[in-house]
């Protein structure tokens, strides 16, 4: 576990095209300000968000960032279970860092992921076995709530109103999209050399050019198999994570509760865990647009809508909640992604 840069050494290098970025953010903004210009109560929903209540509006802005610091904490107690020295803050920045490579470079949640493998084996000598089985353990523990909290929306939903025919699709493919990444993960999580036996018919086809990765590959699953168990036997550990997950879940929901609240306006809780699993899968879609700009706004705006939300109120709560959830997250993701980086 030695490393030149274990300890909080060294600074983390990320690159990505600034130019790109910028170009795709911008189109985002075109279609998010294409859709609100021909929105006809446009200034009703202005004025709705300059009417609300700061204090509730507030509540929002830090249920998302406790919500954020029970999410790097669930992380990090796996870490410390292989004998990591991370401490709170420094989680914290490697969890705000991948949260900003998440919404400012979609790749469907990947590439915060590989973020927080590399940080910390270059930073605090954590071998890239082992954090790969941590960051992976701790993705499967917080996508049971997304999970749970998906199918139980999606039922009420179904059960109290009349779904067009094309809202139940989406719906259902976003369950079964759900479903089978979390299949996929809990079956490597128990069997990790799965990974080892799938690829082993493909690279002996390669010849004996594969000798090499193919040594490399069973090293890595090996490790990897060997760090998962070292985690997951430690029942106390495994519980603790699992209900921080939770917990951070908990809070991001109470997002769009304390917004609707701040305009006065009730709203059940199963209507806003459905359409904000809606809008988190979308937004994870990797096609560049940062944030998926333009596209979550307007599906989750359509989506109050069609639940009986006055249109004025659910075009002001999507822009609030937007504030909050994609804009702050981005703010404070990138502050701490430049701490990383000195």
């Amino acid at each position: 576990m030695s490393n030149p840069k274990m300890n909080g050494g060294g600074s983390v290098r990320i690159a990505f095209r600034l130019r790109k970025l910028i170009s795709l953010t911008v189109v985002g903004l075109i279609l998010l300000t294409l859709f609100f210009s021909s929105y006809p109560d446009i200034k009703l929903s202005i004025g709705y968000i300059f009417s609300a209540n700061p204090m509730l509006y507030l509540a929002s802005f830090i249920s998302v960032t406790l919500g954020i610091a029970a999410y790097s904490e669930s992380w990090r107690i796996l870490l410390k279970a292989t004998g990591s020295p991370i401490d709170f803050v420094s989680s914290l920045k490697i969890i705000l860092g991948s949260i900003f490579l998440n919404l400012a470079i979609p790749t469907a949640s990947i590439g915060g992921e590989l973020f927080r493998i590399y940080t910390v084996n270059r930073r605090y000598g954590c071998s890239y076995e082992i954090a790969s089985a941590t960051v992976l353990l701790h993705r499967i523990f917080s996508l049971l709530p997304f999970l749970l909290g998906s199918i139980i929306g999606f039922l009420y939903l179904s059960m109290s109103f009349t779904l067009t025919s094309m809202l139940f699709q989406m719906f259902s493919k976003i369950a079964i999209v759900i479903a089978i990444f979390s299949l996929l993960a809990l079956v490597m999580i128990i069997y990790p050399k799965i990974i080892f036996t799938t690829i082993k018919p493909i690279l002996k086809l390669i010849g004996s050019k594969s000798e090499k990765l193919y040594s490399r590959i069973e090293v890595f699953v090996y490790k990897f198999d060997y760090s998962m168990k070292l985690i997951t036997t430690t029942k106390k550990i495994v519980v603790l994570s699992i209900s921080l997950s939770w917990i951070a879940w908990i809070l991001d929901v109470m997002v769009a509760y304390f917004v609707f609240l701040s305009l006065r306006y009730t709203i059940e809780v199963p209507i806003i865990i459905s359409i904000y699993t809606i809008g988190i899968t979308i937004q994870m879609i990797p096609i560049g647009i940062p944030g998926m700009i333009g596209v979550v706004e307007t599906i989750m705006a359509a989506l109050y809508s069609l639940v009986g939300i006055p249109s004025a109120i659910s075009v002001a709560a999507t822009l609030m909640i937007r504030i909050v959830m994609l804009w702050f997250e981005i703010a404070i993701g990138g502050i701490a992604l430049i701490s990383l980086r000195m």
